[in-house]
């Protein structure tokens, strides 16, 4: 699994492609499923859409505001606990703008 999607990831920076597919079907055993958003995606800054949809992901890292041209990400059916849902619900900018704030403290 992990090398299906680092494959992806490596095909969106070299296509540059600006939407990456990295969603799992319900059927797959949960030791495949991502618990973290891999590193090597905060490297396509060109990506406008990131689905990332039913996985174990629990946190959105603040790496996510390396992602410039981010407009869209789907995190349905995670386990997300950071930022709060009522954050993630309002979009990219949203999460952005709450990891900035974070900052500020």
């Amino acid at each position: 699994m992990r090398d299906r999607i680092l494959q992806k990831i490596k095909e969106a920076q070299e296509k540059q492609l600006d939407e990456l597919d990295l969603s799992n079907d319900w059927d797959t055993p949960d030791q495949y499923k991502l618990t973290e958003i891999p590193e090597e995606v905060f490297e396509l800054k060109h990506l406008k859409i990131l689905n990332l949809r039913n996985h174990k992901i629990s946190h959105i890292p603040e790496s996510l505001d390396k992602l410039t041209s981010l407009n869209t990400i789907d995190l349905r059916g995670n386990p997300l606990e950071e930022p709060p849902l009522e954050i993630i619900r309002q979009g990219v900018e949203a999460i952005k703008k709450y990891f900035e704030q974070l900052k500020k403290m």
